[in-house]
């Protein structure tokens, strides 16, 4: 599997929230949202972090969300609303 931002160190506790929470359709703001909401006193917690540590927050929401969608193409064999058709999602022979 292709991963997004494979360097990237996705802390336990955003990859648990997204994993049980976030469905692969929703989008990059909104699994944002929803992880922030999950911090202990959600947007004070996150206004208080660095600007760094905010970024690297996004960013570990988006490369899970985005290995979830891989995953999910995978195994579903580009069947989706997402579907083969979505440039992002196409899958490349494995084969050749």
């Amino acid at each position: 599997m292709n991963h997004y931002h494979e360097h990237l160190t996705i802390h336990p506790i955003v990859r648990q929230i997204i994993d049980r929470d976030c469905h692969i359709g929703i989008s990059n703001r909104a699994v944002i949202r929803h992880v922030i909401s999950k911090l202990r006193s959600g947007m004070n917690t996150f206004r208080q972090m660095s600007k760094a540590d905010r970024r690297d927050l996004m960013r570990q929401c988006i490369a899970r969300h985005r290995e979830n969608q891989e995953l999910y193409v995978d195994v579903m064999g580009g069947w989706s609303s997402l579907g083969m058709t979505h440039p992002k999602f196409r899958r490349t022979e494995r084969g050749k």
